[in-house]
């Protein structure tokens, strides 16, 4: 089964090449092109620039355990995402580099060795049988993993990495079909959003695209079946279906924690951590789930965000009463209450928004204003006097 180590560059030399959509210089995603109006026209169509965009780690690692279960945890050799982007889901965080192949590849690989011994076996003989076994299973896979039904000339490809491993009599029909796989997870219809761009009229997405977009947002990875069928019958491209997926979506615990990771990363928080003039490590993990419970608590009500922004509510456990000088109540089946503090108001009160915004135990005013500006008020910081 260690011979599949050998056998990327044979998946690779089969591998598609060329750009995914040509554009000029002046059409690159990753450039904001001329200074935006100070306010804008909406008067008339407006038109959606949008970047392509690959899936960051936690949205890969996510695919792959909805494509194969247990056998697809992520390796650590998949890259992580850039540094220095206010969201990991932006392109820019995501761009993959020579570092970046090296360890896509080794990912890939680690992927397929996983996975050879729970393929499935064909059931007849011969080299038809078993190209036809490799056909039905890939054509169901490739489904999934590109949110859509492959193109005969993706499945072609995939067939092609699968028949020049079985030219080689050593390898078996799984571990060809292996390295079928590990060329599939690296395709960029499986790690990118696709989607059509067009310079004349604008394009309406279908409703796989639709679908892809809303399972990414949405904590998914993959659509869901019901997800899935919207987009099949077209239910998806009505408002109203959208408005109902999303709101059942947000009600599970992939979407309530989706949701959550885009909280912090708006509050800057995703690799903050507190100084211990601020408070412990384990204080600081009690606040983490607080913050999850109050994202979780306003994605309940009528407007989340108001609630999100001006609420006296907290969560606490035993550590967080003796954190914010509560008096020892009963608590849930789970060791958590809810309590007003006299002191929040809103997220921005929270302590891991203080300490965030502070230089240790000491506030800054400078740090506060700055993240006010950008992040809540989406306002760049003007140039630096020389006065």
């Amino acid at each position: 089964m260690h011979r599949l180590l050998a056998c990327s560059s044979l998946v690779f030399s089969l591998g598609c090449t060329g750009e995914i959509v040509t554009r000029t210089p002046s059409e690159n995603p990753l450039d904001p092109g001329p200074t935006a109006p100070t306010r804008l026209d909406c008067s008339g169509e407006q038109r959606l620039r949008v970047p392509l965009q690959r899936l960051n780690r936690r949205q890969v690692a996510q695919v792959w355990v909805d494509l194969f279960g247990a056998s697809g945890a992520m390796p650590e050799t998949f890259p992580a995402t850039e540094p220095g982007s206010a969201f990991s889901t932006f392109p820019a965080a995501n761009i993959v580099g020579d570092t970046g192949i090296t360890g896509m590849l080794e990912a890939s690989e680690t992927l397929a060795l996983a996975l050879t011994d729970g393929l499935p076996a064909c059931i007849g003989t011969g080299a038809a049988a078993e190209t036809a076994c490799a056909r039905a299973h890939l054509t169901t896979l490739t489904r999934r993993a590109f949110r859509r039904a492959a193109t005969a000339g993706e499945l072609d490809l995939l067939l092609r990495v699968y028949a020049a491993a079985r030219a080689d009599s050593t390898f078996s029909h799984r571990e060809g079909l292996a390295l079928a796989v590990e060329a599939l997870v690296l395709m960029p219809q499986a790690l990118y959003l696709v989607e059509p761009t067009s310079n004349a009229a604008p394009l309406t997405l279908t409703g796989h695209q639709v679908a892809a977009r809303m399972g990414v947002l949405f904590g998914l990875g993959l659509p869901d079946a019901e997800l899935a069928a919207a987009a099949s019958d077209g239910a998806l491209l009505v408002p109203a279906t959208r408005r109902t997926h999303a709101t059942r979506l947000l009600s599970t615990d992939r979407g309530q924690r989706a949701i959550n990771q885009f909280v912090r990363e708006w509050l800057g928080l995703e690799n903050f951590t507190a100084s211990s003039t601020q408070f412990s490590a384990a204080v600081q993990a009690h606040l983490e789930e607080e913050l999850f419970r109050l994202v979780r608590d306003a994605l309940a009500q009528p407007d989340g965000f108001r609630a999100l922004m001006t609420s006296k509510r907290a969560y606490v456990n035993a550590a967080l009463e003796q954190f914010y000088g509560l008096p020892t109540e009963p608590k849930g089946p789970d060791g958590w209450r809810s309590a007003e503090v006299a002191s929040r108001v809103g997220l921005l009160t929270h302590p891991l928004v203080m300490a965030h915004t502070a230089h240790g135990a000491d506030p800054s005013l400078i740090l506060r204003g700055r993240f006010v500006r950008t992040a809540l008020l989406c306002a760049d910081l003007p140039p630096r006097s020389e006065e």
